[in-house]
């Protein structure tokens, strides 16, 4: 099976979605199929280096990069603009290169790349959000075979707009478990990663964008601060803003992106592990899959989440302690019914460790290709 994988992605970079497009490609071509992922051609503007080893992943697909301008990496005036310009160019260079492949494969998170695609081909489209442009984004469905979705409150929304509820198959995000279920302590943890050994430690792991919700366990911090509340991942411009919003606090540590193969460790430093999605996002309230959800629950380190339907379809009162979400009170509550209580905390971080299980990329792959062969006929290799 060969498979066209296509994405307006500059790689690598530090968002998930670029590690998550690259474990698919490794796992797929780790399955037997014949991939090759074709990405614009961008600056490397985080100097994250060869994203091979960046993402640490093997060499099973074949990356292609198409020459197309950058703008977007020159300045950040009229970002928003210019990151349509550089999108428009993009799936003109798509369109250009495929349009004499009618018969292939394609697999692609990004629906305005499935309109750029030839009508005769067949396209798997994965659904993370809804965009607001529903006319093309139903041009795009109309056009693929198949619509991978990260849970089922996207499955009911794509069919409350008519699409055959067999044309649609769930697939959650996934974790690489053997990185994250290290076998350290969490005095040696702390020791990698300089955190203070005589304080209980709240972890937060992630971007800074308000759909993540740091904002919120930051507001926690006020009312517990006996423990100390670590965030490590933020980048610019959100970092800075972060940072002056809250360099008052004494109990909150905030540390800006860091490579992949250093978060294992803060997991493993923590006494509780915190996911604050807020409900006034329907990426973070109903759609969003987060892959650090997943690797959370492979660290061993207890969980509080917000009480979200998007994360309630993985999470459970045996796997985690829910909060109510916009609520910093109700998060410090849930944080110290773990702090206070080592029985329930080595109950759910067992439990999850348990769940997390099924949730690997290598199952996702396998679920995925098997999907497309059902849809195909075609074999995996």
């Amino acid at each position: 099976m060969k498979i066209n994988y296509i994405t307006n992605v500059r790689v690598p970079t530090t968002r998930a979605q670029g590690y998550a497009i690259f474990k698919m490609c490794e796992q797929f071509g780790l399955q037997g199929a014949d991939v090759s992922l074709f990405v614009p051609r961008r600056r490397d503007i985080d100097n994250l280096g060869e994203p091979f080893s960046y993402y640490k992943v093997s060499k099973t697909f074949e990356l292609v990069t198409l020459n197309n301008p950058d703008f977007l990496s020159r300045t950040l005036l009229f970002s928003r603009f210019i990151y349509w310009v550089d999108m428009f160019l993009f799936l003109v260079s798509v369109k250009r290169m495929f349009k004499n492949n009618r018969k292939d494969l394609y697999y692609t998170r990004d629906f305005l790349i499935a309109l750029a695609l030839p009508r005769e081909s067949k396209i798997y489209l994965e659904i993370h959000d809804i965009p607001g442009n529903k006319i093309l984004f139903i041009r795009a469905i109309n056009r693929s075979k198949t619509i991978i979705v990260l849970n089922n409150n996207l499955k009911k929304f794509l069919v409350d707009l008519g699409v055959s509820e067999k044309k649609i198959f769930i697939s959650p995000s996934s974790v690489e478990i053997s990185e994250f279920n290290i076998d350290i302590t969490k005095s040696q943890a702390r020791e990698m990663t300089s955190l203070p050994q005589d304080k209980k430690i709240i972890l937060y792991t992630g971007h800074l964008y308000p759909w993540k919700g740091a904002d919120i366990l930051a507001e926690s911090a006020i009312n517990m601060p006996e423990n100390i509340f670590v965030f490590v991942g933020g980048v610019e411009p959100e970092l800075s803003k972060f940072r002056e919003k809250y360099h008052t606090y004494k109990n909150i540590i905030i540390r800006p992106f860091e490579p992949r193969s250093n978060i294992p460790a803060y997991l493993k430093s923590a006494d509780v592990l915190v996911i604050p999605s807020p409900s006034s996002f329907k990426i973070s309230s109903e759609y969003t899959s987060p892959v650090k959800m997943f690797e959370y629950m492979a660290s061993g380190t207890p969980i509080v989440a917000s009480s979200l339907p998007s994360l309630r379809e993985i999470l459970n009162d045996d796997n985690c302690v829910f909060a109510i979400p916009d609520d910093s009170n109700s998060l410090c509550e849930s944080i110290n019914k773990i702090l206070r209580d080592d029985a329930l905390a080595g109950k759910i971080s067992s439990q999850a460790s348990t769940d997390v299980l099924k949730y690997t990329w290598d199952n996702r792959a396998k679920g995925i290709l098997a999907e497309i062969q059902k849809t195909t006929g075609e074999p995996n290799e």
